[in-house]
């Protein structure tokens, strides 16, 4: 199992990014930014690694990853909350998914002999920045009193579609790889405690 990144994928990229669009090379330029560079370049490795002593390799590219116990995104986010006026971008699209959906997508992708060989977006619900903070105020989430909404149009979709038909099995995994992701009006609320 290797967990890659949808920042591994070359830009600029599609409206709705599937699994064969291009990962980024040596090639990438100087302004490629070096975390999606070095996730392409480990993914690139650990292919050539299995093809080369023939081992079952599967990859997992997931979004923005948030949750309870990121040390990378939600602080960020809550400091910018907690500001005494909140600026937050509106019509800003970024794909997220919760920590725990990542963690179920790799069981699956185990447990599934199908997977080898093959990569997976990994995606949770979509939606807006600001819908985001809008769902943590409400969750409890230290916020400031005045938000201002911001027009900033951007959008990014990954297709998750190859992760729900061939690692989904059945009812009991409605919550897992965005056939009913963790609703995050829910993990929010988790997230937002202190």
């Amino acid at each position: 199992m290797h967990i890659s990144s949808v920042s591994a994928y070359v830009r600029p990229a599609p409206a709705r990014v599937t699994e064969e669009h291009p990962l980024l090379g040596e090639d990438a330029g100087r302004l490629t930014p070096a975390y999606g560079l070095s996730k392409a370049l480990a993914e690139r490795r650990a292919w050539a690694l299995a093809r080369e002593h023939g081992l079952a390799l599967t990859t997992l590219r997931p979004c923005l990853i948030y949750g309870a116990f990121d040390s990378n995104f939600m602080p960020i986010f809550a400091a910018l909350a907690r500001l005494p006026v909140a600026v937050m971008p509106a019509g800003t699209w970024l794909p997220m998914v919760y920590a725990g959906d990542v963690a179920d997508a790799v069981a699956l992708a185990i447990e599934k002999p199908e997977a080898v060989g093959r990569a997976y977006n990994v995606a949770g619900e979509e939606m807006s920045v600001w819908q985001f903070f809008t769902a943590w105020r409400a969750a409890g989430g230290r916020s400031a009193r005045v938000a201002l909404p911001v027009p900033f149009p951007f959008r990014r979709s990954y297709d998750t579609t190859r992760a729900r038909t061939e690692l989904a099995a059945g009812e009991a995994l409605r919550e897992t790889l965005a056939l009913e992701p963790r609703p995050w009006r829910r993990v929010t609320a988790a997230s937002a405690r202190p």
